[in-house]
């Protein structure tokens, strides 16, 4: 007997959210069949699977539970859920404007937190302010309960993947420091750096000024 005859009799049957449509394929040891969700999406499952409970949905009675958790104790609107989906954007989406930085470097987020957001929190705890935002504490590592803090800015940038040391008038200052010291931005500062600025003419050249020519 044909394995789309012996298993003809199931289709048209309901198993949960999804109904047998037919189309019985041998995929390696096992039985697929196309089934059709309530939702409307159709998709080959594992007839076993069907026919047991272990597939019982496309995928969106997962995605509607989650939803309604959020939606229920409103954490949706919380902060923390936005940190949440913005490390995985810029973890794994590469067409994030960040992925270069994060995902391209190998940056990865803890595979618990990926689809499991009631955890990421409860593991990161409440955001403390709109001053803060998600710090990994070693800058090359992952995303991850033991490297993730709330830091604010000026904390974040004390911790920056590049931070050199500044020498100045027999004083040393990370750029975060040596910033607040000429009361000038960060990334003005680190900008200057990374351009080869001496010391002298980044404390002497205003904020979009020129280094003047030395005779």
């Amino acid at each position: 007997m044909a394995t789309g005859d012996k298993y003809k009799h199931l289709i048209g049957s309901k198993f949960n959210r999804l109904t047998i449509q037919g189309e019985f394929i041998i995929k390696g040891k096992q039985i697929h069949t196309k089934v059709q969700c309530e939702c409307g999406n159709i998709k080959y499952s594992p007839l076993g699977n069907v026919l047991k409970g272990r597939a019982t949905s496309c995928g969106c009675f997962r995605k509607e539970l989650s939803r309604n958790v959020l939606t229920t104790h409103g954490l949706y609107r919380c902060p923390e859920y936005h940190v949440w989906q913005n490390i995985k954007r810029r973890c794994y989406d590469k067409t994030n404007k960040n992925y270069s930085t994060y995902g391209g470097r190998g940056i990865r987020m803890y595979s618990k937190w990926i689809n499991d957001f009631a955890l990421f929190r409860k593991d990161v705890g409440a955001k403390p302010s709109k001053l803060h935002s998600l710090d990994r504490i070693k800058v090359n590592g992952n995303y991850t309960p033991k490297n993730c803090r709330w830091a604010t800015q000026q904390e974040q940038c004390n911790n920056k993947r590049v931070n050199k040391i500044i020498f100045y008038k027999r004083e040393k200052y990370t750029v975060a420091e040596f910033a607040r010291k000429l009361n000038i931005n960060y990334f003005s500062l680190y900008h200057r750096i990374s351009n080869g600025w001496e010391v002298d003419d980044i404390v002497n050249t205003p904020i979009g000024g020129k280094i003047k020519k030395k005779d």
